[in-house]
C-alpha cells in the first residue's frame, strides 16, 4: 500500500524569515514547492479572489506555498498569507506554519533588504503606501510603526483563529529545540524529510550590526 499523500502546507510568516530554507527544506527532498516566484503565488491569488474561484486554481500541483505576498515597483501590494482562513477553506485538511522571529531583528531585515531587479524593498513599500493612503510622503518611522502593526495584528489573529484547530505548526526560526520540533511535526504529516535542520540558504547581506538568523532573500 502506497504512504497517504501529506497534506498541503502554507507558510503564513511574513516573509524574512527564512521562507526560502522552509521551502529549500522540502524541495531538497523533491515536493513540489513554490516560493514568492516574483509574486505569482499573491498575484494568482488576488485573481482568483476576484473571479470567486478556490484561491490557488492554476496552481493545485504545489504542495508547499512560502513567501505569498506580492509588492510591485509600481506601487502596488498584496499579502495572500493574510488570507489563511479562506486557504483553510478552500484546502480542507491543509497544515499552516507560522513562522516568526524577534520583531525588531525581522523590521531590520525589511529595511536592508534588495532585489536584484527591482532594487529597495522600502523604496517600494513606501510607493505603496503613499498609494493607498493618499500621501505624499512616509518617514522611516512611519514605515517601522507600519511594520510593527502589521505584525502585531497578524500575530494576534493567527492566535485566534488557531486557538481550536489543530493544524497550525510554530516555528521559531532562531530556537534549535523549536526547530526540531518542527521537522518532527512536518515528517508526522508524512512527509519524508531527509534533513534534520533547516538548511542556511538566503541571508540578507548586512552590516556590520547584522544577525545571524536565517532570512529570506528573494522577494517579488
Amino acid at each position: 500500500m502506497l504512504p497517504e499523500k501529506p497534506p498541503k502546507i502554507f507558510v503564513i510568516g511574513h516573509h524574512k524569515i527564512a521562507t526560502r530554507s522552509i521551502d529549500r527544506l522540502f524541495r531538497w527532498d523533491g515536493y513540489p514547492t513554490m516560493h514568492c516566484r516574483k509574486g505569482k503565488i499573491a498575484r494568482t491569488m488576488l485573481t482568483n479572489l476576484r473571479l470567486f474561484r478556490p484561491l490557488l486554481h492554476g496552481l493545485e500541483d504545489i504542495q508547499v506555498f512560502s513567501d505569498m505576498e506580492y509588492v510591485s515597483s509600481d506601487g502596488e501590494l498584496f499579502f495572500g498569507y493574510r488570507l489563511f482562513p479562506q486557504l483553510d477553506y478552500h484546502y480542507p485538511g491543509s497544515y499552516f506554519i507560522y513562522n516568526y522571529r524577534k520583531v525588531d531583528d525581522w523590521i531590520k531585515s525589511q529595511f536592508t533588504h534588495r532585489n536584484k531587479a527591482l532594487g529597495s524593498y522600502t523604496r517600494r513599500y513606501k510607493k505603496a503606501l503613499k498609494k493607498l493612503l493618499n500621501v505624499n510622503s512616509i518617514s522611516d518611522q512611519q514605515l517601522e510603526q507600519h511594520y510593527i502593526d502589521c505584525w502585531s495584528q497578524h500575530e494576534k489573529d493567527v492566535n485566534r483563529y488557531f486557538s481550536d484547530r489543530n493544524n497550525l505548526i510554530r516555528l521559531d526560526i532562531t530556537n534549535a529545540d523549536s526547530k526540531s520540533e518542527f521537522i518532527d511535526a512536518i515528517r508526522k504529516l508524512n512527509y519524508q524529510i531527509s534533513r534534520d535542520d533547516l538548511p542556511y540558504v538566503g541571508k540578507t547581506k548586512k552590516k556590520a550590526t547584522s544577525t545571524s538568523t536565517n532570512s529570506d532573500q528573494q522577494q517579488p
